[in-house]
């Protein structure tokens, strides 16, 4: 079974944003930036990197399979729930 680790933690500061976190997954040994959970109207779910490739068109840049892709949601749940430390919170309170 493919070890998942979640790095790079950000959480979203407004409250009527849909996207909870961003982070960077490790699975196994492929890094992914730029993963997001995201509030929908049936639960969460994991927004992966993407392009666009037409006019409003977009697609993922790595496909996961749907066993994986909830074990990566699952993954990014609890490091929503974990303490952020206070190093979040810092970023709001820069001066640029």
């Amino acid at each position: 079974m493919t070890a998942i680790e979640v790095r790079d933690v950000v959480r979203g500061t407004d409250s009527a944003s849909k996207v909870k976190l961003t982070a960077t997954v490790v699975l196994g040994g492929v890094t992914i930036r730029f993963v997001r959970l995201v509030e929908g109207q049936r639960g969460a779910f994991v927004g992966m990197p993407s392009r666009k490739v037409g006019d409003n068109e977009f697609m993922d840049v790595v496909e996961l399979s749907d066993s994986l892709r909830s074990r990566v949601r699952e993954a990014l749940l609890a490091a929503l729930s974990q303490p952020t430390g206070g190093h979040e919170d810092a970023l709001d309170d820069l001066p640029f």
